[in-house]
């Protein structure tokens, strides 16, 4: 295991891929929900199937029930639906922007209420930041390299992460 201001410091390395397209004030722009997506992909990695195979059982039951079905078949407060993982998305770089929204629509609402807050709110959507990346021919770049990060519970437990978020601003 790592610890965690090599983690850190990782993490902000990537932002040396937007240097041109960003200006340095803005970089956290991008590299805490990216940040944040990683965690939250390492977490769930291990019950995916589990969640997908669930949400196809139940896709025609009420929503709340659903929910709480998904949320125990991730064994977690949370989930993601979609058929894709950021591993996954680099695999598929030609359909890497339409696969990365529904990537983003697959997670529960509590979690897309999250993303709102680095995008601006409900009203800009989910996906100002990403449809930004992918219009600068980065989004690709980006998910690369935040796919190489091992931020799963076993490498990185939930206070690291908050040590490395507080790391980051030291950056």
């Amino acid at each position: 295991m790592q610890n965690h201001s090599e983690i850190a410091e990782f993490l902000w390395k990537i932002a040396d891929l937007i240097k041109d397209d960003y200006d340095a004030k803005n970089y956290e722009d991008v590299i805490l929900p990216f940040t944040l997506l990683r965690r939250l992909d390492c977490v769930l990695q291990p019950t995916r199937q589990a969640v997908r195979t669930a949400a196809e059982k139940y896709k025609t039951i009420p929503e709340q029930t659903r929910d709480a079905l998904l949320m125990k078949a991730a064994g977690q407060r949370f989930y993601n639906t979609s058929e894709y993982s950021l591993d996954e998305l680099i695999r598929r770089p030609a359909d890497i922007v339409p696969n990365f929204f529904a990537y983003l629509d697959g997670f529960s609402a509590n979690v897309k209420d999250i993303l709102y807050n680095f995008s601006g709110g409900e009203e800009k959507g989910l996906s100002p930041i990403y449809e930004t990346l992918a219009r600068k021919r980065l989004i690709l770049k980006i998910t690369q390299a935040f796919a190489e990060a091992d931020l799963s519970q076993e490498n990185v437990d939930n206070h690291g992460m908050g040590t490395i978020g507080g790391n980051t601003h030291a950056l």
